[in-house]
């Protein structure tokens, strides 16, 4: 079963470890570029994607979103931020939902939901253990 976000969703992730169906922009370190997409083309269907434009690699910082595409309805982060991004609350659209697992050594899924008049909610949905959302120039950046 195939699940997709609404156009302008997004996903952020330190090594892009999932590609969904979906228009999606994954930022990653600037190291790490060639390698994913040598990686991602070793499936067809992965190929097709970024061919037709489905799928887009961004070098960047995962903290920082991709603002130029903003707003967003979604935004998924596949690595744990110490603290929640400020960048990426203020890029959701108005109705749009930000999941982010967030904390150090004990992190929890939140729940970031930005209502129609800009008000923003948190709700921690449960305990997780992800790898860490690296800043640029802090170990582990840029490995895949």
């Amino acid at each position: 079963m195939r699940h997709s976000l609404p156009r302008n969703s997004t996903k952020s992730a330190p090594a892009a470890h999932a590609v969904c169906q979906c228009r999606a922009y994954a930022p990653a370190p600037s190291s790490s570029p060639p390698r994913l997409l040598q990686n991602l083309r070793k499936s067809a269907d992965n190929a097709k994607m970024l061919d037709e434009g489905t799928i887009t690699l961004i070098t960047g910082d995962g903290w920082k979103g991709v603002p130029a595409q903003a707003p967003y309805n979604a935004i998924h982060v596949g690595a744990a931020a110490a603290e929640l991004p400020k960048d990426l609350v203020d890029q959701l659209a108005p109705g749009g939902r930000l999941v982010i697992p967030v904390g150090t050594w004990s992190q929890s899924l939140i729940q970031v939901d930005k209502a129609e008049d800009g008000t923003v909610t948190k709700k921690e949905l449960m305990g997780v253990q992800y790898v860490p959302l690296v800043h640029p120039g802090q170990p582990g950046h840029g490995r895949v």
